[in-house]
């Protein structure tokens, strides 16, 4: 039986891939270096995704799942999220991910690379649940995200980057509690 995987392509989807040579452009501004976006995205209602890199990639991947369920294996161990709950796959591991096939996920995603990356990362690599109440001020967080969509929706000026990049960072930092 053959179980239908889809990578993109979502009803209602948004995403951008930022080109190489901003990345680049990036990775040698001084404010920028620290911490940058390389793909950020929002799929809703995310049913049959499916994504798996044999091959390292060398960012750092989050996934906030705002609906339904799924799941993402790192280091051969497999791991269930459902909504409310957030994880970062590590830059240089080999890994899966996929929505629940009966309560498919509706996701925000970021790819973020720098040179203190895994410093801002590290502590998600377990699921971490966002627990509803005042304190967690996740619609807040979410509307940080929007805003980084936003801004490099744009255009990749170097003002946008900066700005981008101080967001993230500011993002980054608020998932930690």
């Amino acid at each position: 039986m053959n179980i239908l995987k889809i990578k993109d392509g979502f009803t209602g989807e948004r995403s951008i891939v930022l080109p190489q040579t901003v990345v680049q452009i990036m990775e040698e501004d001084q404010l920028v270096k620290n911490l940058f976006v390389t793909d950020i995205g929002f799929y809703p209602s995310a049913a049959y995704h499916y994504r798996e890199r044999k091959a390292p990639i060398n960012q750092y991947v989050l996934i906030y799942v705002t609906q339904g369920a799924g799941w993402y294996t790192v280091d051969g161990k497999r791991r269930e999220v459902s909504c409310n709950h957030f994880f970062i796959i590590p830059a240089g591991k080999p890994h899966a991910y996929g929505a629940d096939k009966n309560n498919p996920w509706s996701i925000y995603w970021i790819h973020v690379r720098g040179d203190l990356a895994e410093f801002y990362t590290q502590y998600a690599y377990e699921p971490v649940e966002v627990k509803a109440s005042t304190f967690t001020r996740i619609y807040e967080r979410l509307n940080i995200f929007e805003e980084i969509m936003n801004t490099l929706e744009n255009g990749y000026s170097i003002e946008n980057l900066r700005y981008m990049s101080g967001l993230l960072t500011f993002f980054m930092a608020s998932m930690r509690y």
